[in-house]
């Protein structure tokens, strides 16, 4: 810490709340609080509804033209100017952030999603707002024709090529900061640099000359999480980890009931990443595939393919005849957890060191 005494992220006591203004689109409201250390102040909230934006990707782009966008554009009268945005609005009442998120698409483009998946959510801005920005990502599109737009919406929808509104955002028509944090969040779901990498990566079974590295690579991991769930000492930890690695594949990548896969972009392509899962130790949960172990090469992360090597995981689970899919999860991984969330795993039971997660395949 190079300023500061380490209290600043301590809850300050709200001690009253008053109405000042209504509007049709948000209230504000004048709170008085009081910090830990005892300064009172009066702050100002403004209360708004949940919003949801979407993020359409068309892999093949609009006419073959490539990975695209599917924006809206219009005019925003707080700029006085045209935006390209990502279709988007209100929650409303009651409703679920992914439906409006869906109703959204469809109202102002006339197309709906084959598949939605919730990239996360933010605070707008939380100095003076507590409303939730939700960002989620639809994909296998196919135009309704359909469109449902307000009485005021002026709206025109067109694909954009994905190379270009990641080059633009932050300029010219692209200055939506809203839009910048949804590309942002999406982008950890779609395949980068123009090429659709999550789209053409494939699971091969790892063969004995894979195992020798991953072994090594998977103890490491294991011991860290040991050390830190456990408190053992980096030397307890890695014995462990290496007596638990051998037990529970005692004949490696051929050991009956597990399945280990490396990740790659293509047949017989570069690894980018692997994948293990199998029986739940001493069959305790038949029909439930624990997921022991998930990565991405370093040089590959951040374009999606965690999210691809888990669905490609959770399919080969289900090939296989499992219903579920359970796992642990570390508190201080939290691009682990995040992925998880994402991915639709809910917390079985935890503490402050780690949970542990499970899905329906």
């Amino acid at each position: 810490m190079v300023a500061g005494d380490g209290s600043a992220g301590k809850k300050w006591k709200r001690l009253s709340e008053r109405k000042l203004l209504d509007c049709p689109i948000f209230t504000v409201g004048e709170l008085e609080s009081e910090s830990p250390d005892g300064r009172r102040g009066r702050f100002i909230r403004l209360e708004a509804p949940d919003w949801a934006t979407v993020v359409p990707f068309l892999p093949a782009g609009e006419g073959g033209t490539g990975p695209s966008f599917l924006m809206v554009r219009q005019y925003r009268h707080g700029s006085d100017e045209a935006s390209v945005e990502f279709p988007g609005g209100v929650v409303e009442p009651g409703e679920d952030p992914a439906a409006a998120a869906a109703r959204e698409l469809e109202e102002e483009t006339g197309w709906r999603a084959g598949r939605i998946r919730s990239a996360g959510w933010t605070y707008p801005n939380p100095a003076f707002m507590g409303n939730r920005f939700h960002v989620f990502v639809a994909d296998r599109l196919e135009p309704t024709g359909r469109r449902g737009l307000d009485e005021h919406e002026i709206v025109d929808a067109f694909f954009v090529p994905a190379v270009e509104v990641r080059e633009l955002m932050g300029s010219g028509e692209y200055r939506h900061a809203l839009m910048a944090a949804a590309l942002l969040m999406a982008d950890r779901l779609l395949p980068r640099d123009g090429a659709e990498a999550a789209a053409s990566l494939v699971l091969e079974p790892m063969g004995e000359g894979d195992y020798a590295a991953y072994r090594e690579a998977c103890v490491e991991e294991l011991a860290r999480a040991l050390a830190e769930s456990r408190g053992l000492s980096p030397e307890a930890a890695a014995a462990r980890a290496a007596a638990e690695q051998d037990e529970v594949l005692p004949s490696g990548a051929a050991t009956s009931g597990q399945s280990l896969f490396v990740a790659r972009l293509a047949p017989d392509g570069e690894a980018v990443g692997r994948a293990w899962f199998g029986e739940v130790p001493g069959g305790a949960e038949p029909g439930t595939a624990f997921l022991y172990y998930l990565d991405v090469a370093p040089a590959y992360r951040g374009r999606g393919l965690g999210t691809a090597i888990l669905e490609a995981a959770e399919e080969r689970a289900r090939a296989l005849g499992f219903a579920r899919m359970r796992l642990y999860v570390l508190s201080s991984n939290a691009a682990a957890r995040a992925l998880y969330a994402r991915a639709g795993y809910r917390r079985l039971r935890g503490d402050d060191r780690g949970e542990a997660l499970a899905k329906e395949l």
